[in-house]
């Protein structure tokens, strides 16, 4: 469960990184 949360965030790390850099 708690290896499921962590990936969650990273991908919404990654998300919100790709989001900033396309609207750069």
């Amino acid at each position: 469960m708690n290896t499921i949360k962590q990936h969650h965030s990273l991908q919404m790390q990654v998300r919100f990184k790709s989001t900033e850099e396309m609207s750069i």
